[in-house]
């Protein structure tokens, strides 16, 4: 029901700003109050999937009016730019706003994608980004992860098994 999806999308918010986690949520047709929550918005056409919008939530009214399509009073935002990007909609204009993405939005996308691989503080390897973020890691009643070292397997097999079993005697016990 879509009073489950908000309580679920509000627990998502508070779990990634207390663990500082980004999480990439796929949902169909929100509400105005779950919409209004996220932080960001990214919308694909389909057919082939061309980026229309990525950028801020709160941003995405005022761009849409910009390029000559505000979203009426009284209405789902979401909703509104979906039935403009649906293909084949009677109101499509997805091929409009794909190349208004990549008119817009790409090159400044770009501009940051390229100042972030010419600084090297913002350049860590996979295993030194798991490893940073191992030791900041707050431990939440699940045992203590393994530091991360270098080899074929981020954790050896038999240390998996061994975290499982451990965890699943933890929450025989706790039951």
């Amino acid at each position: 029901s879509s009073t489950d999806a908000e309580t679920c999308v509000k627990a998502l918010c508070l779990f990634a700003r207390k663990l500082g986690k980004t999480i990439f949520v796929v949902i169909h047709q929100p509400r105005v109050e779950v919409a209004n929550l996220f932080d960001r918005l990214l919308m694909l056409t389909s057919f082939p999937g061309r980026l229309v919008y990525d950028g801020p939530m709160k941003d995405a009214p005022a761009y849409w009016a910009n390029l000559g399509y505000p979203v009426p009073q009284d209405s789902n935002a979401t909703d509104h730019y979906m039935d403009l990007i649906t293909p084949n909609d009677r109101n499509d204009k997805s091929c409009y706003f794909a190349a208004e993405y990549l008119r817009r939005q790409r090159p400044q996308i770009a501009k940051e994608v390229e100042e972030a691989i010419r600084n090297p503080e913002l350049r860590r390897t996979t295993l030194k980004y798991l490893q940073d973020e191992r030791r900041g890691q707050k431990d939440l009643g699940l045992g203590r992860l393994p530091a991360v070292a270098p080899s074929k397997f981020s954790v050896i097999v038999f240390r998996q098994i061994w975290m499982i079993a451990e965890r699943k005697v933890k929450l025989m016990l706790r039951n």
